[in-house]
């Protein structure tokens, strides 16, 4: 693991308050990470403003970081992340030239690509309107990419760009993290506290990263009870790992890698 998303994820976890270099160095060792270079990350990142000191050896994410910590916490919300769909009604984004951070936006929240610097997804997020081009600029969107709402498509190029989602794979992944979450879940109390931890911490990151960049398709077109079951599993192993690191952070640390 990349000691610049380790100290990332883990500040996460701390919220406004954050933590002390100490327990970053600790956590860092579970894996294989070194002081040395734990420090010479943690000053790299504070000089790019994505973690400020707080205090003498004291720190916490920077506020421009927020909205991605808020993004991967929506995954709480489960399928209220979702309304009903207007058949063939779909949001449409037009980038022309669209940036990484773009793509990585559009992609994060559900869009594929339909065009050269066109992107759509069934219309179907609980935000509308305003509150959806501020939650997507909030994320790093370009003022540039257009937003359309509502726009219909004919049955067949409804069903044409709908194969971009390719659900059995998705349902699989949903699955096999089910089992996992499952075995873990049943074995975590009887690790060594260390092992316990960096298991929670991996595997639940991996959970969090499938439910917090999943699409959340219209149950049309993706029937949700196994993303669902998936849901519940996280929420209450969410809840078993705290009490793994309960002298540690607020909530479970989850590696958050591949969010950004």
């Amino acid at each position: 693991m990349k000691s610049a998303n380790l100290i990332l994820d883990l500040l996460r976890t701390y919220g406004r308050k954050g933590t002390g270099v100490q327990v970053l160095m600790e956590t860092a060792g579970m894996f294989q990470v070194s002081e040395n270079v734990m420090r010479v990350t943690l000053s790299r990142l504070a000089s790019r403003g994505l973690v400020e000191k707080v205090s003498r050896g004291h720190y916490r994410l920077a506020e421009g970081s927020d909205p991605i910590n808020d993004f991967v916490e929506e995954w709480r919300l489960g399928e209220r992340r979702r309304r009903p769909w207007q058949v063939n009604h779909f949001l449409i984004a037009h980038c022309q030239a669209p940036t990484d951070k773009d793509e990585w936006v559009l992609s994060a929240s559900g869009f594929r690509r339909a065009g050269i610097g066109l992107w759509m997804r069934p219309d179907n997020l609980v935000r509308q309107g305003d509150e959806l081009r501020t939650w997507l600029s909030g994320l790093g969107l370009s003022s540039e990419c257009l937003i359309a709402e509502g726009a219909h498509l004919g049955k067949a190029d409804s069903e044409r760009f709908l194969q971009c989602y390719d659900t059995s794979s998705l349902n699989r992944q949903y699955k096999e993290l089910a089992r996992a979450l499952k075995k873990s879940a049943a074995r975590l109390s009887s690790l060594p506290k260390a092992a316990a931890m960096k298991e929670s911490f991996t595997l639940g990151g991996k959970a969090l990263q499938l439910l917090a960049k999943d699409p959340y398709l219209p149950e049309e077109v993706q029937e949700p009870s196994t993303r669902e079951e998936l849901w519940q599993l996280m929420v209450d192993y969410d809840e078993q790992g705290r009490g793994v690191w309960t002298d540690k952070p607020a909530s479970m640390p989850t590696d958050m890698t591949s969010y950004t």
